[in-house]
């Protein structure tokens, strides 16, 4: 996750990275969210890479929602990067919140057992045994899931 302050207005970049449009989203996904000027334009392979993504609220719930729905025909292999805890947050109690994309990698809550420390930590998908996330040992601690995994993944035990 960035370590810069998370503006309050939404923001995006676009760029191409290999067969792929990336964008990057910034800010707080709330009803004052714009993103009339990505429709259209979108087509082929999409990611989305919400390490910057801030706080996200019931009129961002809806303004995103209708978003995915309205890409969802022109394109073709939409993803989610980085994805931040208020978005895992979201697709854990919004249906279609991702519409019929594939979530790859999201950030997850850890503690520092030495320290007390919480921290972010990336974790990629794929493989990740969701009933007994990783520990990691570290030169500050040993780092341990800080959060109930039945509720913090509940949204990848059902698209399994």
């Amino acid at each position: 996750m960035s370590t810069g302050a998370v503006p309050t207005v939404m923001s995006w970049t676009c760029e191409m990275r290999d067969d792929a449009m990336v964008i990057s989203l910034r800010g707080d996904l709330n009803g004052a969210a714009d993103f009339s000027g990505l429709l259209g334009d979108l087509s082929g392979k999409v990611v989305f890479d919400l390490a910057d993504l801030g706080r996200i609220n019931s009129g961002g719930v809806r303004l995103w929602v209708n978003f995915i729905r309205a890409i969802t025909a022109d394109v073709d292999e939409l993803s989610f990067e980085r994805c931040t805890v208020a978005f895992v947050a979201q697709l854990n109690m919004i249906s279609g919140f991702a519409g019929n994309g594939r979530v790859r990698s999201i950030y997850a809550p850890y503690l520092n057992e030495q320290s007390d420390e919480v921290s972010m930590l990336l974790l990629d998908v794929d493989g990740l045994d969701f009933d007994n996330p990783p520990a990691f040992d570290t030169p500050e601690g040993r780092l341990v899931f800080d959060d109930v995994p039945e509720s913090y993944f509940s949204y990848f035990r059902n698209v399994r």
